[in-house]
């Protein structure tokens, strides 16, 4: 393991590295931005640059001043912003792969 990025306090101690913020807080937002964007008739991947920009640019900068996240190895913010948005695009195919399911009965129940 490589470890281009660190979180120095864990919420586990018991485990050995805490990713407790990129499995919880990340996915959540992802999720309300898409639910957003489909209620609201808006670009998905205009929104979702939007929030990559903010995490990888804002949000992960702070917490780096507030030492709560240290970056390794010559990995940079926007090697996260590219991590960020390649993450919400495949989601976004396979979201979208599952809708075609559907839609052509894939997974229509067969009472």
């Amino acid at each position: 393991m490589n470890n281009y990025w660190f979180y120095p306090y864990k919420v586990f101690p018991f485990f050995v590295t805490s990713f407790a913020l990129d499995v919880s807080l990340i996915p959540v937002l992802y999720m309300f931005v898409y639910q957003w964007t489909l209620n609201h008739k808006k670009n998905y991947y205009s929104f979702m640059i939007l929030l990559s920009a903010f995490l990888a640019f804002v949000f992960k900068p702070v917490l780096s001043m507030l030492n709560l996240f240290k970056l390794y190895n010559g990995a940079n913010y926007f090697h996260l912003f590219i991590g960020y948005l390649l993450i919400a695009f495949v989601s976004k195919i396979i979201t979208n792969l599952f809708i075609y399911f559907e839609k052509n009965g894939a997974y229509k129940s067969q009472n």
